[in-house]
């Protein structure tokens, strides 16, 4: 997160002095993928024609450095910069989390096509893992949880599990019902 100081030629909806909010993932928004909602899987911005995607920071996704730097070049600007409100400065606190870890957790259940009484367990309860229980909550999921992974149990982990909003600690097993999705940080 943000303010634009340069812009390039190419550029034509963000402007210098605009706040705004980038993911990590870096795409074209016109590619195949793109145009199918598949925006992690660019194929534009990742160099190397044998793999798809991009990302600041990551190694063998493409040359772009960090993307928590100060300074940040921004390919496909347009597409890739969420511009803010003009209220961006005073809710900074809630606007930062469209840029990392909400929105993978988000794309999760996006990706897995949860949907409002769908049953979600997830592999893995670090922050993505949080996250996308959260994002099923949202979404409306009737009941799900996440397992925690072995170096969080020590801590109250174990499975968790949520029911109609409601998280309901717990260090029982994975349930043996059924479910729609299984999402797996890896």
């Amino acid at each position: 997160m943000g303010e634009v100081i340069e812009v390039g030629s190419g550029v034509e909806k963000v402007r210098v002095g605009d706040r705004v909010v980038l993911p990590f993932n870096i795409s074209c928004g016109f590619c195949k993928n793109c145009e199918r909602g598949l925006t992690n899987y660019c194929l534009t911005t990742q160099p190397d024609p044998s793999t798809a995607g991009a990302a600041y920071g990551f190694a063998d996704m493409g040359p772009y450095g960090g993307g928590q730097a100060e300074l940040l070049r921004v390919p496909f600007c347009d597409h890739n910069a969420l511009r803010l409100g003009e209220d961006a400065e005073e809710k900074e606190n809630d606007y930062v989390m469209l840029s990392d870890i909400f929105p993978t957790g988000y794309h999760a259940t996006e990706m897995a096509g949860v949907i409002p009484g769908d049953s979600v367990v997830i592999a893995g309860a670090g922050p993505v893992g949080l996250m996308a229980a959260l994002s099923a909550m949202i979404k409306g999921a009737a009941k799900g949880g996440f397992n925690s992974s072995s170096q969080h149990r020590g801590r109250g982990g174990g499975y968790q599990r949520w029911e109609h909003d409601r998280w309901r600690p717990s260090v029982e097993h994975l349930p043996r019902p059924s479910v729609e999705f299984v999402l797996d940080r890896s």
